[in-house]
């Protein structure tokens, strides 16, 4: 999964991002066949149930995580009295969003965490990044690395592509920020390193040059579960909108890609796994079930939070969290509890529970003098696990 040049100015970028997009597909139907079908929600969900079987349990008890939420709302839709207890923590729920929702929701997401970010970075003297205008700061960047990339030891090229990335990688969490910010300026002074080492470890690029499968699945997983979005009626109006929302993350997203073309498959699940119909989420089992959504997550709105709430019934209770980032377990004290106590004895929170951030602990003096013992390593930032 390299990083191509999405903005591609020689026929040669324009080659290599045509190719990348085709082979995959491609690829992916000479293994796979017509299997591919078979990877959808509702079948991983049939999986858990066979595991339970397996493991000689009645019910099941189950974490989840992004669309690890989905998974489990499927689950329990499926499997209703089989359910012990559920955490969903940052809910994703595709069914039911308009065309535009589909496009504009995390798009308009990320945009918003970015500004976030830039404001804290403006008004923090001490951010490797910080400008009057972090936001300028970072376009002017962008723009040096779709002109003159750089060169990464590998051979590989560093561009806006993995400017992007990186970027995006770093918005999931708020701990993050600090790391982006610090890549940014040493990309500017030529040292690309830190932006392409986000961007990798955001992609599951392993030190030989593989990746983990998570991104290639994921498209193949929504294609089997129906839940992709649909082509707009009104592509110009569409994509008028995204780069008004999402200047940003939106500025890659072009006419051609928002416009059927006739007697093409428009999101190619056509072609990868055929006509899929999405699980429409419903519960009625008595196993407790929590819900997080936060304000301000970049990837999935709260307002997916508040559907999945309504949807699963009365024995699921919505927790709001009130900071930044996706994913909040281990991230925020107050929600880590409430999860704890639902996995261990079955508790619901309060209705209308709100968490707010953990409070910010200064950095102690004596920190960075500590003596670690030689079997333990340096803390390493991992923005793929906090995602």
């Amino acid at each position: 999964m390299e990083l191509f040049d999405d903005t591609p100015d020689t026929p040669a970028e324009q080659e290599l991002l045509d190719t990348s997009d085709s082979s995959f597909d491609e690829a992916c139907t000479t293994k796979y066949g017509d299997t591919l079908r078979f990877y959808s929600t509702a079948n991983t969900a049939r999986d858990m149930d066979a595991i339970r079987a397996g493991l000689g349990d009645d019910q099941l008890s189950f974490l989840g995580i992004s669309y690890g939420t989905y998974l489990g709302g499927v689950y329990a839709t499926l499997f209703p009295d089989r359910v012990r207890g559920m955490v969903l923590d940052s809910a994703y729920e595709p069914n039911g969003d308009t065309v535009e929702q589909q496009y504009l929701t995390q798009l308009v997401g990320f945009e918003k965490a970015f500004n976030e970010w830039a404001s804290s970075c403006q008004d923090d003297g001490t951010c490797a990044f910080h400008d009057t205008d972090v936001g300028a700061r970072w376009d002017a960047l962008r723009l040096q690395l779709d002109e003159h990339p750089l060169a990464a030891d590998d051979g590989r090229e560093i561009n806006q592509s993995t400017l992007d990335t990186a970027t995006q990688a770093a918005l999931y969490s708020e701990s993050q920020w600090p790391v982006l910010s610090a890549a940014l300026a040493a990309a500017e002074k030529g040292d690309g390193s830190q932006i392409l080492a986000l961007g990798d470890e955001y992609n599951g690029r392993h030190e030989d040059g593989t990746y983990d499968t998570l991104f290639q699945s994921f498209g193949i997983i929504k294609c089997a579960s129906g839940i992709t979005a649909q082509p707009p009626t009104d592509p110009e109006a569409l994509l008028k909108k995204i780069h008004e929302q999402a200047p940003r993350f939106g500025k890659s997203v072009t006419l051609e890609d928002l416009t059927p073309k006739e007697g093409e498959d428009y999101d190619g699940c056509h072609t990868l796994t055929g006509a899929a119909e999405p699980v429409e989420l419903g519960y009625a089992g008595e196993g407790p079930i929590v819900i997080i959504g936060g304000t301000n997550d970049p990837a999935t709105p709260i307002r997916w939070a508040e559907e999945m709430t309504a949807e699963l019934g009365p024995n699921a209770r919505m927790v709001k969290y009130t900071g930044e980032g996706h994913g909040q377990l281990l991230v925020s004290t107050c929600v880590t509890d409430i999860e704890a106590t639902l996995l261990s004895s079955l508790e619901l929170p309060a209705e209308g529970t709100v968490c707010d951030p953990d409070p910010k602990v200064e950095r102690p003096s004596w920190f960075d003098e500590m003596q670690l013992p030689d079997t333990l390593s340096g803390v390493v930032s991992l923005p793929a696990v906090n995602s």
